[in-house]
């Protein structure tokens, strides 16, 4: 009795399998654009320092008739303020995974994401040493929505795209309040001047929080245009990203982007 059972489970989930396959379609995800960032980093200056970079992004993604899995990793550098007077050099890698399911209106998408990030600001110019770096990292469960329409432009069919997506609970960790340390590697015994043990304290230093502390919301629009007889899809691509942390002494950053976009 066991196995017949065992065979028909094997080849129920075989089937399963293949079918899946039937359905799904992979794609591969290629980004690249100019950025102008605008940063306050409160433990330098009161002012908003604005410049110019460059991002990149690549990733994968899965998608089948009921959800689409979106796997993506991207870097950010940017040059602010004015050399020798203000200048500081922004790098912001990051990596996502988002999970999107297909609503009964199949333009719609809902779902949520993980991320990981860091914000690096290295301070440059005439500066005291004292705290030449300033960093945000986080970790964060959010709320992703997407909509894709399909658009008929003389002729030519365009794939219209929105993504919104925000955080709502984080696991951020920033600098004290004057030393480029966490709070907790400045306590008494733990603070050393080799540096000893302080990776291990600036994981461990962090907080949870939630939107009233760590605000990261990223909108993104573009048209994709499909190539004939090509599996490649090009396009165009505007982001905006607003990050904002509330402490003592806060950041706030404000990057818009325009990308190049190739999906394959």
């Amino acid at each position: 009795m066991l196995k017949p059972v065992t065979l028909i489970l094997l080849f129920s989930v075989s089937a399963f399998i293949m079918q899946a396959q039937n359905e799904s379609s992979n794609v591969f995800l290629l980004n690249f654009g100019l950025a102008l960032s605008s940063t306050k980093e409160t433990h330098y200056s009161s002012n908003f320092r604005n410049g110019i970079g460059y991002t990149v992004k690549l990733g994968f993604e899965k998608r089948t008739l009921k959800a689409i899995h979106r796997f993506q990793t991207s870097f950010l550098q940017a040059a602010q303020g004015k050399e020798n007077i203000s200048y500081s050099n922004l790098l912001n890698p990051e990596i996502r995974y988002d999970f999107l399911k297909v609503t009964n209106k199949n333009a719609v998408r809902l779902g949520g994401y993980l991320d990981a990030g860091t914000l690096l600001n290295f301070r440059r110019g005439a500066w005291a040493d004292e705290n030449s770096i300033n960093y945000t990292i986080w970790s964060s469960l959010g709320v992703v929505v997407e909509y894709e329409k399909n658009l008929l432009l003389k002729g030519t069919e365009l794939k219209w795209n929105i993504n919104f997506s925000l955080p709502i609970c984080s696991y951020l960790i920033r600098p004290s309040y004057t030393f480029p340390y966490p709070d907790n590697y400045l306590e008494d015994n733990t603070f050393n001047f080799d540096r000893s043990g302080l990776g291990g304290k600036i994981v461990t230093g962090g907080d949870l929080v939630t939107l009233d502390k760590f605000i990261n919301l990223q909108f993104r629009t573009g048209l994709n245009l499909p190539i004939e007889n090509i599996k490649w899809v090009f396009g165009i691509e505007y982001a905006y990203n607003y990050k904002q942390t509330d402490e003592l002494k806060p950041m706030f950053q404000s990057i818009h982007a325009l990308s190049f976009v190739a999906n394959f």
